[in-house]
């Protein structure tokens, strides 16, 4: 679940404003649900990887994002 934060603000806009010029739903970037944890070990298993931001992006570029 994606909660808060300013994106939640920017998508509802984009989408108010700039709907039908889409290719592909806006997604949001999230951090995890929890407390940010304080040992370097857990905040690094906490954070998003490279890996799993470049997979949401290229979600959103090949349009598999699409509900």
């Amino acid at each position: 679940m994606k909660r808060f934060g300013p994106g939640a603000e920017i998508s509802s806009r984009i989408h108010e404003e700039l709907f039908s010029d889409l290719k592909a739903p806006v997604q949001r970037v999230a951090s995890k649900n929890g407390v940010i944890p304080f040992a370097s070990v857990l905040e690094k298993a906490f954070m998003w990887s490279q890996d799993e931001i470049e997979a949401a992006i290229n979600k959103t570029l090949n349009g598999k994002g699409r509900h």
